[in-house]
């Protein structure tokens, strides 16, 4: 299995340490071949972004078994109950806030990836199910 970066991120951001990712902008800047392929997406409010997270590794005797936000006061649950970063696959995920679209770049707020991350996929946000459907533990909502 093979995946290439369809653009990188551009943000200033150069560790992978917390930050307040709802406040962060990012630009995604396309590769030339794929100038024009935003087309049509200013017509959304949000994106959901795929990308490689070149910069953490999946240590499963550590990371399969966590308490979110390694907070004490969290359930321990299973990798795949978490949102951390470190992921087998080590495939991000981020739904953000479009700021700008632009021929071949995209502006946003608060996407979850440091600087020179490898974008792998872009797609508009269409949810699936109303707000009320959603359950989310407790646990989870914490600085969310």
């Amino acid at each position: 299995m093979e995946f290439m970066a369809i653009g990188i991120v551009e943000n200033g951001i150069h560790d992978i340490h917390k930050h307040d990712w709802d406040e962060v902008e990012s630009k995604i800047i396309l590769k030339p071949e794929y100038k024009g392929g935003l087309k049509g997406l200013e017509e959304f409010s949000h994106v959901e972004i795929l990308f490689f997270l070149h910069m953490v590794k999946y240590d499963r005797e550590s990371d399969l078994l966590g308490r979110a936000r390694r907070n004490a006061g969290n359930p321990l649950v299973g990798i795949f109950s978490r949102r951390t970063n470190h992921r087998p696959n080590g495939i991000g995920l981020t739904v953000a806030k479009i700021l700008e679209v632009g021929d071949d770049y995209l502006l946003l707020q608060g996407l979850d990836a440091v600087h020179g991350t490898a974008i792998l996929d872009i797609k508009p946000y269409t949810p699936r199910v109303g707000e009320d459907a959603i359950k989310i533990p407790d646990w989870a909502k914490q600085n969310r």
